[in-house]
């Protein structure tokens, strides 16, 4: 043979985005039904870890101590849809290692959506979600101090255990869902109305009876980005649209199915990697023949690099 061939697999969860070191994005935001029947739904992403292509689980990561708030007054220039205080999943032990792919689904239990699939807390029932609301004590704790309105302003003290609704309701006219990490800096927001300044992703008009979710590839993109209905047909409102768009502890469509699953292999256990390769002479002494190589395992898909041998 005139050539050998070096298969090298690069996994497609390898990719792009416009943050770095990013480990929680907004997947979905809803003002509900009707009421308060508010949600907003998480995805545990990271960009920087290395996986380990012999490992049956994704890697995990610590969300402990990150802040979930709405608009600190960062987002509007009259301080519009300002609640006071703001909320942080809790030092609890099972935020401490929370595998890549999981869905985080949190509500508001004052004013429970029909659309919210029962509670579900455990990270080992092998479904890749948690669903939880605000309230628990032990997932949550919740401060009263209303942060300043710059990108970086939370207190680091004066937590108390269990979280409330009411530290981050969602105002219909104008309003953001809000991700901050330690150091109390926004790292993702989706805003809509009158929050229209420092936007990450926006939407116009009002809020009322509707869901903005994330559909495609690039979660930092705003034409990666839908509104749809909230409406619930077992929930009489007069202002309804006719359909239910929301999916909460769920993808948002299939490209968001795909989007998740480079990170845990679609909820499957991650089998190690195998590969082979075979090459055939078309006519001897001469390098024209042909070389195929096949790989099974891990997370596809896979890039296949081939060098030749004089290198």
């Amino acid at each position: 043979m005139c050539f050998k061939v070096i298969l090298v697999q690069i996994l497609a969860f390898i990719y792009a985005l416009s943050f770095s070191a990013q480990t929680l994005i907004i997947n979905e935001v809803s003002q509900g039904e009707s009421g308060n029947m508010e949600f907003i739904e998480f995805v545990v992403v990271d960009n920087t870890v290395v996986y380990d292509c012999a490992d049956s689980s994704p890697p995990t990561i610590d969300i402990r101590g990150w802040i979930i708030d709405d608009n600190n007054g960062y987002h509007s220039p009259g301080n519009e849809g300002v609640a006071g205080g703001a909320v942080r999943f809790s030092n609890d032990v099972l935020w401490s290692a929370v595998p890549l792919g999981t869905i985080i689904l949190v509500y508001n239990q004052g004013d429970i959506s029909p659309s919210i699939p029962a509670d579900d807390i455990s990270l080992s029932d092998g479904n890749c979600q948690v669903i939880v609301p605000i309230n628990n004590t032990s997932l949550f704790e919740s401060n009263a101090t209303t942060p300043g309105d710059v990108a970086c302003s939370y207190p680091g003290g004066a937590w108390t255990a269990g979280g409330t609704w009411n530290n981050i309701i969602l105002r219909n006219g104008g309003d953001c869902a809000r991700i901050l990490d330690l150091a109390g800096c926004e790292v993702f927001s989706v805003c809509w109305g009158d929050n229209s300044q420092n936007n990450q992703i926006y939407f116009g008009g009002s809020a009322s009876n509707t869901v903005y979710y994330f559909n495609d590839t690039d979660p930092t993109n705003q034409v990666n980005w839908s509104s749809g209905c909230s409406d619930n047909e077992t929930v009489l409102d007069a202002t309804t649209c006719g359909s239910n768009d929301q999916t909460p502890g769920s993808p948002n469509n299939a490209i968001n199915a795909d989007y998740i699953a480079q990170f845990n292999n679609g909820c499957m256990p991650i089998t190690p990697i195998a590969t082979t390769a075979a090459s055939t002479d078309a006519s001897c002494g001469l390098c024209d023949g042909t070389a195929t190589a096949n790989s099974s395992g891990s997370i596809p898909v896979y890039t296949y690099s081939w060098f030749d041998a004089v290198l």
